[in-house]
């Protein structure tokens, strides 16, 4: 498994292991993502209001707070639903530091 360094990224890698059913490969997948994250050390995500986008945000804003930065583009390709769920993705990432 790897090891996972920031307090943050520990937290939250923590609480993940509590809330769900021991499952090794899973909890490994999770901390490889929590390291490629701080890895990073910043990032600007494109967010569609999806389940995949929403998820990577909530767990980036969580890691790298205020060096992540989420963006949205308003298209007619974008449905209203995936625009609204981007804002309240966006806004649960701004309690954790995401601008």
């Amino acid at each position: 498994m790897t090891a996972v360094s920031s307090t943050p990224a520990l937290r939250l890698h923590q609480q993940v292991r509590d809330a769900i059913p021991a499952d090794e490969r899973l909890t490994e997948r999770f901390a490889r993502l929590l390291d490629l994250i701080e890895d990073l050390g910043s990032c600007v995500l494109a967010l569609s209001g999806g389940i995949d986008s929403s998820l990577l945000l909530q767990v980036t804003s969580r890691v790298l707070g205020s060096r992540c930065v989420a963006v949205t583009a308003e298209s007619a390709a974008l449905p209203a639903w995936d625009r609204n769920d981007a804002r309240q993705a966006g806004v649960s990432a701004q309690s954790h530091g995401a601008t």
